[in-house]
């Protein structure tokens, strides 16, 4: 939109890749499907904390992701 303002009309087209879905169903549960893998249950919760993880880390750094992350792997 920015660009458009401006005038500039060299724009890039925008492409979604799907990498997957994942719900979680309470603290050890979930199911969903990584890069065409189908998950249940307990790795399916993992990989869910993992994403949720991944994006503290990505939108607050290190800090953020180490004070309100989600690191109880265990059952």
């Amino acid at each position: 939109m920015a660009k458009l303002a401006v005038g500039d009309t060299d724009l890039v087209d925008f492409e979604y890749h799907e990498k997957g879905t994942v719900c979680s169903i309470g603290d050890n549960d979930a199911i969903g499907v990584v890069f065409g893998k189908n998950l249940k249950g307990y790795p399916a919760s993992v990989m869910k904390k993992v994403i949720d993880d991944r994006a503290l880390l990505q939108i607050g750094g290190p800090g953020i992701m180490m004070n309100k992350g989600k690191f109880k792997f265990y059952k």
